[in-house]
């Protein structure tokens, strides 16, 4: 695929970008984000429904982590044009959104019965609560299934959820380790049955429980008017109870390093419990991607090998083989091609084929490749290549024109 090419050694980032941009266009005049569906649940007994996001250019063979995400209908368009977004810039790797729909959210995203003296359980508010553990086991056996039989996913799961969607990934953490690699907690309900679950995080911690998984908390100012986080936590009224458990959570993860849990956190003063969302869920993925991003100072002869050894630690990081990004690899061997170093520009170009064989764009590059160095016999073969997989109207310009010289 042709780009201009101008300024790349200073510019090699933004190029990528535009890169990214370019290949991600939707062929139609329209704009989806993603499809709802649903699925019959045995384990709950009821039909439910998902709102699935996957990021567009993807080649067939890629596999992709799948963010799982509660109060589907209500944070799914925001973090999945986040995700887009912060891929898009080589800030986290693609990921697939599963916004999970709720049908009755005080019964799912509630691990215990509530307790009801509790001023908050006023007026039978959570009188159905206590179905915490029916949903996960929902998630893991028939959720799971369900989207990796359906999308090309990568082992690495992400869980997100806000309010008592916060009080579910914590619930996860502790319960569940091993469904998730990272979890997101925004402002967590961990006031629920007098702080029971930060109990049970304290009474259960040991050393490496959580080796290889991250933890982000946003936590909200949800303090009442003239009231610092210093006399909050001295507070006993229910005014303050929510942040009060909150920043007795946050204490904790802080205080106890060995369990090995990356873990982040941070306190928002100018958000409340509704607008926390989003800019926790930025943060949270800077925070648990904060391997991922490369940014090389300049685009040299070893920007290509750099890359690779980058890739192997992203790899460790993410806890399998990630494959090279193709968007990454055609950028450089533009680049080289740019600068006329021609065994370098081949080298990206045929590892791009290697890695990505059902994508029609890796093999328009190689062509153009080929076209550049005057073999033309290897281009045409590479552009016709191309138009086996995808018609595309600029390759078969080319084709033709290389076929059909004047």
């Amino acid at each position: 695929m042709t780009f201009a090419l101008t300024c790349l050694r200073s510019g090699f980032i933004l190029f990528l970008s535009f890169l990214v941009l370019a290949v991600s266009a939707q062929s139609d005049n329209t704009v989806a984000i993603g499809e709802r569906i649903s699925i019959n649940s045995e384990v709950l007994g009821e039909e439910r429904f998902l709102w699935i996001h996957t990021p567009m250019g993807m080649a067939e063979n890629s596999e992709i982590p799948v963010v799982y995400l509660l109060d589907g209908s209500a944070h799914f368009q925001s973090v999945s044009a986040l995700v887009d977004y912060m891929a898009g810039n080589d800030l986290c790797p693609p990921m697939i959104v599963v916004g999970i729909e709720n049908t009755d959210r005080s019964r799912d995203l509630s691990p215990t019965k509530a307790d009801t003296t509790h001023p908050y359980s006023a007026g039978g508010r959570f009188a159905t609560a206590g179905g915490g553990p029916a949903f996960m086991k929902f998630i893991e056996t028939e959720l799971f299934p369900y989207i990796e039989s359906n999308y090309p996913t990568a082992p690495y799961r992400m869980f997100i959820g806000h309010s008592l969607g916060g009080l579910t990934t914590m619930d996860a953490l502790l319960h569940y380790t091993d469904l998730f690699d990272a979890f997101i907690s925004i402002d967590p309900s961990m006031w629920w049955s007098d702080q029971s679950l930060l109990k049970e995080l304290e009474a259960q911690n040991k050393k490496g429980m959580y080796k290889g998984k991250s933890m982000y908390l946003g936590i909200a100012n949800t303090l009442s008017r003239g009231t610092s986080i210093e006399s909050a936590k001295a507070d006993t009224s229910m005014d303050s109870g929510h942040i009060r458990a909150i920043i007795a959570t946050d204490e904790f993860f802080k205080a106890h390093p060995e369990n090995d849990l990356k873990y982040g956190s941070k306190y928002y003063p100018q958000e409340d419990h509704g607008s926390v969302p989003l800019i926790t869920e930025y943060d949270a993925f800077r925070f648990i991607f904060d391997f991922y991003r490369f940014y090389p100072s300049e685009f040299n002869d070893s920007t290509l090998e750099n890359f690779i050894v980058h890739n192997k630690v992203v790899s460790k990081n993410m806890g399998y083989d990630v494959t090279p990004s193709e968007v990454m690899i055609n950028g450089m061997g533009y680049g080289y091609l740019q600068e006329e170093k021609f065994e370098l520009a081949e080298t990206a170009f045929l590892l791009n084929v290697k890695n990505y064989p059902k994508s029609g764009n890796v093999y328009d590059s190689l062509g153009d490749y080929y076209s550049a160095v005057g073999k033309n016999e290897k281009a045409i073969e590479s552009f016709q290549k191309a138009l086996d997989i995808e018609e595309a109207a600029h390759t078969r310009e080319k084709l033709e024109s290389l076929k059909n010289p004047e």
